[in-house]
């Protein structure tokens, strides 16, 4: 899969695939790269152009399940899903699942939850 963030994030320099995989240098990764969406999102807000707002949970975890699929750290994810309350996001794996609590949770707060699930 080919990531538009390749040549940002740090797993596409090999870190990742070294005997030491420090996965939690992921959790700045997806924290910058959802930032600079963020920053892009809120300049379109400024000169009038339609976006679907940077705090929605579902387009945040949606572009989240994306980015882990394409790191190492996110390899055994089968699936990410967010409750119909917004309350709980459950990681599915291909045996077993986990749930993490995100109710009051910004955007940025939801991947760290989400990502240090995951460690």
């Amino acid at each position: 899969m080919s990531c538009r963030y390749k040549n940002e994030c740090p797993s596409y320099s090999g870190w990742c695939e070294g005997p030491k995989q420090d996965f939690a240098r992921c959790v700045q990764y997806l924290i910058t790269a959802y930032e600079s969406t963020r920053k892009l999102l809120e300049e379109y807000q400024r000169q009038g152009k339609n976006y679907n707002g940077c705090e929605n949970k579902k387009e945040i975890l949606q572009k989240l399940n994306t980015l882990l699929k394409a790191t190492r750290a996110g390899s055994g994810i089968k699936d990410l899903a967010l409750s119909g309350d917004e309350r709980i996001v459950t990681i599915h794996f291909s045996q077993g699942s986990r749930s993490v609590n995100v109710e009051a949770d910004s955007g940025c707060a939801m991947i760290m939850d989400i990502v240090k699930a995951l460690l």
